[in-house]
């Protein structure tokens, strides 16, 4: 294991890639290691032999020191530093997934990461306008609803009544559908919440400004608030560009979720962060919704939950994720969700969309667009660690959903009785 692979890496911005991990016994373990993946490989049907069309090519040894050392973020920072590639990574590693393979799990530590990870400035490479990161929902897809009686957690109400609508798989979607997509989601959530002419929309966190400009459309004022004051920085600038920067208040907040926020609002809506909160968290944000939602105010919600196909080896994979993008990924079930809305809000849910197959098809037209900036990433300052990094992210979170493992939702939430 020479490691002159490596000379390329900043080891200052990639520690965990520039070096390969020497704990004692290191040589025996990489051994058994390579074994462990060889027969995981030949379980999943995944070829390693490049006679024979290898589906996943090894080019250097320390692939197997850092998977004795790391497990799945062994693989993932393998990965990173070119030791093995794939040309068709998702397909490996939703193979993978699908034969369990969890070799030795190194536990992270409560809200571990990694240096050189998410930078502001990669969406400008991985989204339609450089300003959108959730999942879409395209026109060519056709809904079934269904009215289901489910048992309710909260004491109030033994049942509930929740209209269900699963979706049929898109037709012939391409990457110049995604922005049209991803507005036709925002639409549906503004939908969803109600807005009209004269509400008052209350966005957590920012999204882009996407969702903040239809609403303005509608005549809505909208209050944003986010933690994040580079992405307020860039909703700002793209919303008076938008010629609707008057009707937009952005907002910095020092907590994930706000404290003492004033005033009641017509409508609350959330994109896809109910999976970056901490389950206490989570209990924290729905109460926060139960408190400055109006009397007659109404939810939407956007989330990607875990599915029931998300076992061991998926969670074990999603390390990598919150070692170096995420810390605190954390995906809620559906479960959780009805039991917190029931149990902590005087909230009901009382209608779902199941858009699995939308966030399938926008996972892998955004992983499409961002190999096509790979040069625009490149001249934005993004080197070949976190383009890797990306790819990489994409294609698990595409395998994960492929598989059941993870699952898209819309909700709209309701007060149980006008206050």
């Amino acid at each position: 294991m020479s490691g002159d692979h490596l000379s390329h890496i900043d080891a200052a911005s990639w520690p965990g890639v520039a070096a390969v991990p020497a704990p004692p016994l290191i040589r025996l373990k990489a051994r058994a290691a390579e074994a462990g993946f060889a027969r995981a490989c030949q379980a999943a049907g995944v070829e390693l032999d490049p006679d024979e069309g290898a589906d996943l090519t090894v080019d250097h040894e320390e692939l197997f020191a850092r998977l004795a050392a790391g497990g799945w973020v062994g693989l993932l920072e393998s990965y990173l530093a070119g030791e093995w590639r794939a040309e068709d990574l998702a397909g490996v590693l939703e193979a993978l997934l699908r034969a369990g393979y969890q070799p030795s799990r190194r536990r992270l530590k409560a809200g571990e990461a990694r240096r050189g990870a998410r930078r502001p400035g990669v969406g400008a490479v991985s989204s339609p306008d450089g300003a959108r990161h959730f999942f879409g929902r395209f026109a060519s897809s056709v809904g079934t609803s269904v009215r289901e009686t489910l048992p309710a957690a909260g004491r109030e109400e033994p049942r509930r009544f929740v209209e269900r609508t699963r979706y049929s798989r898109p037709v012939d979607v391409a990457r110049a559908d995604l922005g049209e997509a991803q507005r036709r989601a925002a639409e549906s959530l503004l939908d969803l919440a109600r807005v009209r002419p004269g509400s008052h929309l209350l966005e957590l966190p920012a999204s882009g400004g996407v969702l903040a400009g239809l609403a303005a459309r509608r005549q809505a004022t909208v209050d944003v608030l986010s933690a994040d004051e580079a992405s307020l920085e860039a909703l700002r600038e793209r919303l008076v560009l938008d010629g609707v920067g008057d009707q937009v208040h952005a907002e910095h907040v020092d907590a994930a979720v706000p404290r003492g926020v004033p005033g009641r609002f017509d409508a609350v809506v959330s994109i896809e962060y109910l999976e970056t909160l901490s389950p206490k968290q989570r209990r924290r944000f729905f109460r926060f919704l139960d408190h400055v939602v109006g009397p007659r105010g109404e939810v939407a919600l956007q989330s990607v939950v875990r599915g029931a196909a998300l076992g061991p080896a998926g969670e074990a994979a999603l390390d990598g994720l919150r070692a170096y993008i995420w810390p605190g990924l954390s995906y809620p079930s559906d479960g959780e969700v009805y039991r917190l809305v029931d149990q902590d809000t005087g909230l009901r849910l009382v209608e779902e969309h199941r858009l699995d197959v939308h966030a399938e098809e926008t996972l892998r037209l955004q992983a499409e667009l961002f190999r096509a900036r790979r040069r625009e990433a490149a001249a934005a300052g993004f080197d070949v660690v976190f383009r890797r990094l990306w790819d990489f992210q994409y294609a698990l979170r595409l395998a994960l959903v492929r598989i059941g493992a993870l699952e898209a939702r819309q909700w709209r939430l309701v007060r149980r009785r006008p206050r």
